[in-house]
């Protein structure tokens, strides 16, 4: 699974291109892919300390994949 970013919509020129090997299983590729990009894109700190906001984003995208995984496996 991958996504390429190569337009943000915030003015500054820069891309965006991740791989997804599935480690933690096909959905939660499937679900960094379509999350993750758009989470980061709403972190204030991007443009300043990008590697704070890249692991801003990992972490919130990390705990709603596993919260939505704790919901689907209780019913």
């Amino acid at each position: 699974m991958y996504t390429v970013v190569v337009s943000w919509q915030d003015g500054v020129d820069r891309q965006y291109y991740a791989v997804f090997d599935g480690h933690g299983g096909g959905d939660a590729a499937t679900f960094a892919a379509t999350h993750l990009h758009v989470v980061l894109s709403q972190q204030e700190d991007l443009v300043k300390d990008p590697g704070a906001a890249f692991k801003a984003a990992f972490t919130h995208v990390d705990d709603i994949d596993r919260k939505s995984t704790r919901l689907n496996s209780s019913h």
